[in-house]
């Protein structure tokens, strides 16, 4: 009798044991992803009265979210969560503004598949460590950016193209709050990363097999490789711009061929794309 009771405490504490284990495990991971993506940034108080310098960047990016029709944020580093959410849908996935700012950045827990959120946690890293390699007065005019699925509420899963930028640092350099932008990607695959700088000739991407940052630098674009891209960027095809740069088609299609080399791009879509929003 005494036996079978200790068998029955001992099996008892060892359930009770098990599943404080798995509470604690799963409550950890819920704020391991935030804690990770928050990590690589120095995390330095910025008082409360600041925040009145900032009162205006929600009504000016909610403008800018409408006027652009992209998603907005804009992430606060000393307080590691959204400081604001526009309530444009792509990035939400089904989600509200307020949802998503309550759950900070353990949202991407919900949207993302988990090789897309290792990926994530491994270019944020990355990213940061490069960023705080530049001298303090540069590092608003760097800009990061890549490719990723979100997986939306109802199913649908989509390709979008995030872009995140320094607006506000602290006095010592560091970054405070961030402007994040989402729009729908021209690519078929998650990663794409780059990481541009106030320099436009060059730009950095990431290799996956290395895993580290690597710096390209572009080859400028010819006087007409130009005049083309203006052309593509207007609606025209191949035969229209031949006949009014006076030239054969295969001349056309031959410069384009080469703007993609040259900027690496998989197709003239997302080449045109990428020339204009990096200003290369």
């Amino acid at each position: 009798m005494l036996q079978m009771c200790k068998k029955k405490v001992t099996l008892f504490v060892v359930v009770i044991t098990h599943n404080l284990y798995y509470f604690a495990v799963n409550s950890n991971c819920m704020n391991t992803i935030n804690e990770q993506l928050f990590e690589p940034i120095p995390h330095v108080k910025v008082p409360d009265k600041k925040y009145k310098r900032v009162e205006f960047l929600p009504e000016v990016c909610e403008k800018l979210s409408r006027m652009t029709n992209q998603s907005v944020c804009v992430v606060d580093y000393s307080k590691r969560n959204f400081f604001y959410v526009s309530p444009h849908p792509l990035f939400l996935c089904g989600y509200t503004p307020q949802e998503v700012k309550e759950m900070g950045y353990s949202f991407f827990e919900k949207v993302l598949s988990p090789k897309d959120l290792q990926m994530v946690l491994e270019l944020n890293k990355c990213a940061w460590e490069l960023f705080h390699t530049l001298v303090p007065a540069e590092r608003t005019n760097a800009c990061f950016a890549y490719d990723v699925c979100l997986h939306h509420k109802n199913g649908l899963q989509f390709l979008v193209n995030r872009k995140l930028s320094p607006a506000f640092l602290t006095e010592q350099g560091d970054v405070w709050l961030a402007i994040s932008t989402v729009t729908l990607s021209s690519k078929k695959t998650s990663g794409n990363v780059v990481f541009t700088q106030n320099d436009i000739s060059e730009y950095y991407s990431y290799d996956f097999a290395k895993k580290k940052i690597v710096e390209y630098k572009f080859q400028k674009l010819t006087k007409r490789e130009r005049e083309i891209y203006a052309l593509l960027i207007r609606g025209f095809d191949t035969k229209e711009i031949a006949q009014t740069l006076q030239t054969s088609t295969l001349t056309v299609q031959s410069h384009c061929k080469n703007i993609r080399k040259l900027l690496k791009a998989s197709s003239i879509a997302s080449a045109v794309t990428m020339y204009y929003n990096s200003k290369f």
